[in-house]
């Protein structure tokens, strides 16, 4: 940490040391403990998700190296110990996926699942809903992009999207939606780092919507705020009591079945 009075760092643990700044050398590799930054996060986040394969060659090239586990590492070859450079193998088998069946298949074909995905597009429901009372509750977060209101002609074409998907999957759209939206405070990483004021007036905007009791909401973010996005699954889960709801990310729209 920076000394507040001097452009010194302490380099210390339970006491103080002060060294010149441009003495100082970070090694590669140390732990960081800060908060990280949104790219840092969506890095991550992608990097996690990569396929198994991939993640076998890391851990069995560089992983190994990393950890000290190489061949020929003095510290394990004095006790006798040695690590084996490829993994375990496991048998197993392909299951076969179950099949679905609905009213009919728009395209012709047979439904299957496609690699763990089960795809609803093109797919009629044997008895669709109704969808009659439903709210569009909009967030406004300070980005150029936004809508600009229930007669933005690419909100309403989001929104005709959407209806001909549901119509095509067997619902019946009794009602177009009633509209709705919260304007967040604008964004501040000192005082607020976790966004806690944005979540509150989103709280206070959703408990609005609720006393319309509506069957559906559909929300549109107009950011990527992992801040907002988990703030928002938090408010329907514990604080909002909505008894089952889902969320899914579409671009920038979320999705909560209330019924």
């Amino acid at each position: 940490m920076k000394h507040p009075d001097l452009p010194l760092v302490d380099v210390g643990g339970k006491s103080t040391t002060l060294l010149p700044a441009e003495l100082c050398t970070i090694l590669p590799d140390q732990h960081f403990r800060g908060k990280p930054l949104e790219e840092h996060v969506a890095f991550m986040t992608k990097y996690s998700s990569n396929p198994p394969n991939v993640n076998a060659s890391v851990i069995e090239s560089r992983g190994l190296r990393q950890l000290g586990f190489a061949d020929g590492t003095p510290a394990l070859s004095a006790f006798g110990i040695g690590i084996g450079r490829n993994m375990a193998t496991v048998p197993g088998r392909v299951l076969v996926p179950p099949e679905p069946r609905y009213l009919k298949n728009v395209n012709g074909s047979d439904f299957k699942a496609d690699k763990g995905s089960w795809n609803m597009r093109n797919v009629r429901f044997t008895r669709g809903a109704s969808l009659e009372n439903w709210v569009v509750f909009v967030i406004h977060d300070g980005n150029l992009d936004e809508f600009k209101g229930p007669a933005d002609p690419e909100f309403l074409s989001i929104l005709r999207g959407f209806m001909t998907i549901c119509s095509t999957s067997g619902m019946t759209v009794k009602a177009p939606p009633k509209y709705a939206e919260v304007v967040l405070p604008p964004k501040n990483r000192t005082e607020d780092p976790v966004r806690s004021t944005a979540i509150n007036k989103i709280r206070v905007a959703m408990d609005n919507v609720l006393r319309q009791k509506p069957d559906i909401i559909m929300v549109i973010l107009s950011s990527s705020d992992r801040h907002v996005y988990s703030g928002l699954k938090h408010l329907c889960d514990v604080t909002l009591d909505v008894r089952k709801w889902t969320l899914r990310r579409f671009e920038k729209i979320v999705l909560m079945f209330l019924t």
